[in-house]
């Protein structure tokens, strides 16, 4: 995993910004930074989580051979279902 896959491209963070102002609100800098940062941060703890269950799965051959794991993986949505 890299860098680029822990942060939000420009466009996303223009748009985010953007969609923090409701209808009933001016668009102030607040509420933009803070639709930006609430976007950010769920980013970078999937991006964190993914970097646990890759470490998990290398340190645990077997981990392939669980399907509980492999389901697990799917609801926190590690994992792709490759059925699809």
């Amino acid at each position: 995993m890299g860098a680029k896959d822990t942060v939000m491209s420009e466009s996303k963070i223009r748009t985010t910004y953007i969609s923090g102002c409701t209808d009933n609100e001016l668009c102030d800098e607040t509420n933009g930074a803070r639709a930006v940062a609430k976007a950010q941060s769920e980013i970078s703890f999937k991006a964190g989580i993914r970097e646990v269950v890759e470490w998990i799965g290398k340190q645990i051959a077997f981990e392939a051979m669980l399907p509980e794991w492999q389901a697990k993986l799917k609801e926190w949505g590690i994992q792709e279902d490759k059925e699809k």
